[in-house]
């Protein structure tokens, strides 16, 4: 799908106006891979398993038939194109492979992939693929009809921040708050004196549930504003300030 990181438009434009022949309803269901390049012996995780009673059940075969073990982060990615299938009631799931130091940025070049991560990724792929063409019933679909707010990632568009913490968030995180896999160097929250594992409570006395709370923060502040935050690390409550940088 193109437009993705304009808003899903493309995926979006597809469920909405399917190829001849077929209606939205027709769709079985859809395996999004997005960002799979970096597996480094990591769990895959295994975005919106709850959509479908069987996305759980057939990863974890999967992971006992190639060795790929899967992990079911409970929050959704809101910007990729899975989302799309989602709202439409179509049980759906994206395949991640996990942040890194490199994650969106201009460093994450070619010599950086994890080829063979890939090939598993590509296998677990393939088994999924023919669970699902081997099935005779649909899937048992567990969406509770809330739709996922579409989020955009290109800059410049309506609604996207323009501040950064310097901040890699862990997805997989399934707790209270915000917890980060890593800080960017020379970034805001290194700066501040943020760590690697902090768990973000609250901003500016806001509180921080989860990553869709934290991104909507950042969307409505600017470079250069100061933010207080609240943090959990390890056994301690900590307080710092930060000074936001430009994306």
């Amino acid at each position: 799908f193109s437009g993705e990181e304009s808003g899903l438009l493309g995926s979006k434009y597809f469920v909405d106006n399917p190829p001849a022949g077929f209606s939205a309803s027709d769709f079985y269901a859809m395996i999004n891979l997005d960002a799979v390049g970096r597996l480094d012996g990591r769990d895959l995780q295994v975005f919106a398993a709850d959509s479908a009673y069987e996305w759980p059940f057939m990863a974890q075969g999967i992971g006992f038939t190639i060795g790929v073990n899967s992990s079911f982060p409970s929050n959704t990615i809101a910007s990729s194109d899975h989302v799309s299938f989602l709202n439409a009631g179509i049980p759906a799931i994206h395949l991640f492979s996990g942040v890194h130091d490199d994650y969106h940025q201009l460093s994450d070049t070619v010599d950086t992939l994890d080829l063979a991560g890939m090939a598993d990724v590509a296998l677990w792929l393939e088994e999924a693929a023919v669970y699902l063409a081997d099935n005779t019933e649909p899937l048992r679909v567990t969406l509770a009809g809330t739709r996922v707010q579409v989020r955009s990632r290109v800059s410049g568009a309506s609604g996207e921040r323009s501040a950064s913490l310097g901040t890699v968030p862990d997805f997989a995180f399934s707790g209270v708050g915000v917890r980060l896999s890593d800080v960017t160097q020379g970034g805001a929250a290194e700066l501040g004196g943020l760590l690697s594992g902090d768990i973000l409570l609250n901003y500016n006395e806001q509180a921080m549930s989860d990553l869709q709370v934290y991104s909507n923060l950042l969307r409505e502040s600017a470079p250069g504003d100061t933010v207080r935050l609240d943090i959990q690390r390890g056994d301690q409550r900590l307080t710092v300030e930060a000074v936001l940088q430009a994306r």
